[in-house]
């Protein structure tokens, strides 16, 4: 009996031991890894759950890992360590860093989006990750009652700034990060769990976790190819409904895995790392079945979470990262170039024209293409915040639209170039770049010097940079303003050309005539002068030390010009009414290339638009030019004036026609600066576009490829906060607007139809008209029924107690509705136009007669102020455009005879309208920020309202509507890509 006691005691320690021995003697792993949480890189105890027990039961090195040095790390977990601290914008950078080195995996848990985490570091971190924020956060309570712990008190004292808390049972509480917003949705489903796509079940052999009962960010993928996994949070038709109507996504993403520059990058919408009770020892190994064994067991539900869902995700992460990397991450070759005079060339000028080397042989390019600058909705430019997803689906659409040349006018993120270079790769025909030097327009303004010590210093450090970047060399810091990051895709075979430099500043290009009169010709290495003037010899400085930095460093050359604009051609202008529209030249003809750059050779780019200046609607020789169709045409009569000027070919570096709703400046021939449809900006563009190649020049390219909320115009730039333009779209001002590809999301489609899928009810009327309204980004959208049209008048509210007294209703607006057109009028008081202009625009009787207190008045947006034309002497009167007139028909984009011009539909007794914020004096909708009182405080005068509140008179009688209209404040806009109708235009202009 003895013996076997003893014998079942050996036996039983030999299972005991078996694991510890199996951990043991398996191999320690040459993986060096890294945590790094809020704080900073951390020892993995210190940062607690997960890693604490997962990264030495696998035996990872993270002892050889010193603060920051993360470079040195084959593996890196960025993860939430449960305080509100800040993700600092420097630990950020540093992991983004050592991951595009391509040594280095990451999995990240976006919680480090949440706390005090700065703005631009998240926005970096969606970008990097290919992902979208709501901004909100939500958590699976199994009680919601009040007198249960389950919801912190914190949470129910916010959420009671505005009404009682009175939920009860199961359900979600959804925080919004930016405004603490608290929404609360009772729900008897199960709460949240995730649900694996093809791709998760692929790389984790599984199909739906158990219940995630951790916070977590409400984040969707850009890309579905990187959806592992989903939340399925459960929830019914009328709790979705909740959701959507709080712009909340309800199946957001759980898990995202992709390949970015050789590494493995896992990224989570929430706090996965969170482990309650740890085994009590790491140094073991087991099968598959224990893990299902401790979750069994009763404790904390993300235990349970771990044990089976998410231990599988890091290991995976973690033997992905141990793995070697795959041939997927091989350098590609890259085109051949032409060699001649020790350098290589990849595009060079043959009289008019650019060629470029393909398959061993130079062939023409016909230039035509697109410009593209850094902004898209929500971000200034110099965020660099358009991420991977959307250059990759950018590259294809300009590729499909028979384009062969993208501009661009700075540095663009590293994105950029990788996808650039992914997609020549496997396109039919490459796309080319013509990149840009950006140089700080401020310094020239103030300094009126270009010759400025500081000025010539920054421009040739950014020269540099540029030419490191293309070809694949550069880590540029973190500046804010500019992009950065670790570059390394060689684009350099794609970059046809340098076009340096901005829309030159004629007081500046004067006084530098003026201030060194006497300055002689330059001659450089591979740049000189003949008979130049002051501001042309400094840009020849400047191409020597673009075109000598990039051949001494790298033996390339390309051709090379020089930003330049019809304000600073070399032309005399007789008609021009404004002084510094003709004040100054800079001539590219009086600059010369020699040496290698010879071959490479040079050419002149210009912006040329048909409305502006204004000596291009005025003299009579472009009015009546007859261009290649026979038929007038100020553009081509200009185009032949500035190719007969010029000895080098010439590019028409920008051109095209805004599609807004707001006018800036007329054209006789209609080809306006905004107050254009899609289609008519199609048209219009397209038909530049033949003009240009009528006159054999190099090619022209478009302005712009993406619609620029961040933008202003002079006649509305006043009336609007600058600090908050990205965060909303303003029809009204034209430069917002001259893109390609719209971000607008027309949630509601004004067609006429009873369509509306949200909508908040506002009450009806005695007549029985009711009233419900509607917003997005762009438009304050109104919904009647009961009624014609025409049978009635709106008034809208805006100030509290201001405005036209119309039977007790203090009315800021009225709007009446007809059969084909109608209008939307100001309060007197409440006029920016009138403010802006009353006392100058002056008509016969001496000026306007409009009351301040008691009419209402056109809305309006001057064109031009009043000018005298220099060559006549004729007096040129003010001009405006009433922006007030409504258009009636269907705005929606799938409807065939849609106008983006249209403002109203209706069909019997039912009416929708859609109001530009603009034209309703908001400044900042997303803030609910208006204009205050512009009479007497002017336009710095801003006030935040609570509700648009609405009547309408019927019969004689006013009706006030129970209920204002309000809406959700916002930060970071929604926005939905759209080709515009315009798109499809030069898709056919373009090809061959």
């Amino acid at each position: 009996m003895r013996t076997f006691t003893i014998s079942l005691g050996i036996l039983a320690s030999i299972v005991v031991a078996t694991p510890f021995i199996w951990w043991y003697i398996s191999a320690d792993s040459d993986l060096q890894a890294a945590v790094v949480t809020r704080d900073g890189v951390t020892e993995t105890d210190e940062a607690g759950g997960v890693p604490a027990w997962l990264f030495p039961h696998n035996k990872l090195n993270t002892s050889a890992i010193s603060d920051g040095m993360y470079e040195e790390a084959g593996f890196i977990a960025a993860l939430d360590n449960g305080n509100s601290d800040a993700f600092s914008q420097d630990v950020w950078l540093n992991v983004k860093s050592a991951v595009e080195s391509g040594d280095t995996d990451l999995i990240m848990e976006s919680a480090l989006l949440t706390g005090s985490t700065e703005f631009d570091v998240r926005s970096d971190i969606l970008s990097f990750t290919e992902s979208s924020w709501s901004g909100w956060s939500g958590r699976w309570m199994p009680s919601l009652d009040k007198a249960d712990s389950d919801v912190s008190e914190d949470l129910i004292a916010l959420y009671e700034q505005e009404e009682d808390w009175n939920y009860t049972g199961t359900g979600y509480v959804f925080v919004r990060e930016s405004t603490s917003d608290v929404l609360a949705v009772e729900s008897d489903g199960n709460g949240p769990v995730l649900a694996f796509t093809e791709l998760g079940q692929e790389l984790y052999d599984l199909e739906q976790s158990p219940l995630y009962s951790d916070w977590f960010q409400l984040v969707e993928a850009d890309s579905s190819d990187h959806l592992a996994a989903s939340f399925d949070l459960n929830l019914s038709e009328a709790e979705e409904f909740v959701l959507n109507d709080a712009s909340i996504p309800v199946s957001p993403a759980a898990i995202q895995q992709f390949r970015r520059s050789g590494s493995n990058i896992t990224f989570l919408s929430g706090t996965f790392s969170d482990l309650d009770s740890a085994p009590l020892s790491h140094r073991y190994k087991h099968p598959a079945f224990v893990d299902r064994i401790r979750a069994a067991v009763p404790g904390e539900p993300e235990d349970r979470f771990f044990w089976l869902s998410g231990k599988n995700v890091f290991t995976h992460a973690i033997n992905a990262a141990e793995e070697p990397d795959d041939p997927e991450a091989a350098d590609v070759e890259l085109p051949a170039g032409f060699e001649a005079e020790g350098a290589v060339y990849h595009a060079k000028m043959n009289e008019q024209h650019m060629e470029v080397y393909q398959d061993g042989e130079w062939q023409h390019l016909p230039v035509k293409g697109v410009n593209m600058g850094m902004g898209k909705p929500g971000y200034f430019p110099g965020e660099a915040a358009i991420n991977r997803s959307e250059y990759r689906r950018w590259f294809e659409q300009i590729g499909e639209m028979n384009a062969n040349t993208i501009r661009i006018y700075t540095i663009h993120p590293p994105v950029f170039y990788e996808e650039l270079a992914a997609y020549n790769q496997s396109a039919d025909e490459p796309l080319y770049v013509m990149h840009g030097v950006w140089i700080d327009e401020e310094p020239l303004e103030e300094t009126l010097d270009a010759f400025d010590e500081e000025i010539i210093t920054v421009f040739e450090s950014e020269m540099k940079d540029v030419v490191d970047v293309i070809h694949g060399n550069a880590v540029i810091e973190h500046v804010p303003g500019h992009a950065s990051g670790v570059y390394e895709a060689d684009v350099s075979p794609y970059v046809s050309a340098w076009v340096i430099g901005i829309e030159w500043y004629p007081f500046m290009v004067e006084n530098m005539d003026e201030t060194y009169p006497d300055l002689p010709d330059m001659e450089g290495e591979f740049v000189y002068t003949e008979d130049a003037a002051p501001f042309e010899i400094w840009l020849a400085d400047r191409f020597e030390t673009l075109l000598a930095y990039e051949y001494d460093t790298y033996e390339a050359v390309r051709p090379v010009s020089f930003t330049n604009w019809v304000t600073t051609d070399k032309l005399e202008h007789e008609a021009e009414p404004l002084e510094q529209e003709d004040l100054a030249s800079v001539d590219p003809d009086t600059i010369y290339l020699q040496g290698p750059a010879e071959l490479a050779g040079q050419f002149a780019s210009y912006h040329v638009y048909p409305y502006y200046p204004d000596f291009l609607n005025l003299e009579d020789r472009y009015l009546e030019y007859e261009d290649h169709t026979g038929e007038p045409n100020n553009y081509a009569g200009y185009l032949d004036d500035l190719k007969a000027a010029h000895r080098l070919p010439l590019l028409i570096a920008e051109f095209g026609i805004p599609a807004s709703r707001g006018r800036t400046h007329a054209n006789p021939f209609g080809w306006d600066q905004g107050h254009i449809s899609e289609q008519e900006q199609g048209q219009i563009t397209a038909h530049l576009f033949e003009t240009i190649e009528s006159f054999d020049l190099m090619g022209g390219l478009v302005f712009s490829w993406q619609d620029e909320w961040f933008k202003r115009t002079w006649n509305t730039m006043d009336y609007d906060d600058p600090d908050r333009r990205p965060y909303w779209s303003d029809i009204q001002t034209n430069e917002q607007h001259f893109g390609l590809l719209s971000f607008d999301r027309h949630k509601i489609r004004i067609n006429g139809e009873n369509d509306w899928e949200s909508r908040t009810g506002l009450g009806t009327s005695p007549e029985q008209v009711s009233l419900a309204a509607e917003h997005d980004e762009t438009y304050l959208y109104l919904q009647f029924d009961g009624a014609e049209a025409d049978d009635f008048t709106v008034y809208l509210s805006i100030r509290e107690d201001e405005g036209v007294d119309i039977s007790g209703f203090p009315a800021d607006y009225r709007m009446s509705l007809g059969s084909e057109k109608g209008k939307l009028e100001v309060a007197g008081d409440y006029d920016p136009f009138y403010v802006d202009y009353a006392e100058e625009a002056l008509n016969e009787e001496g000026g306007w007669s409009e009351s301040l207190t008691d009419d209402f008045h056109p809305i309006r947006l001057a064109l031009n102020k009043e000018m005298v034309r220099p060559d006549t002497g004729e007096t040129l009167p003010f001009e405006y455009d009433e922006t007030g007139v409504l258009l009636k028909g269907s705005a929606d984009p799938d409807d065939d005879n849609w106008s983006s011009l249209h403002d109203f539909e209706t069909n019997g007794t039912y009416t929708e309208v859609r109001i530009p914020w603009l034209m309703l004096n908001a400044t900042d909708p997303g803030n609910r920020e208006f204009l205050g009182d512009v009479w007497e405080d002017g336009f710095s005068d801003r006030i935040a309202i609570d509700a648009i509140n609405i009547a309408i008179e019927q019969n004689g009688d006013l009706y006030q509507f129970d209920t204002g209209y309000t809406w959700e404040t916002w930060d970071l806009p929604m926005s939905e890509e759209r080709l515009k109708d315009s798109y499809y235009y030069l898709q056919d202009a373009f090809e061959d």
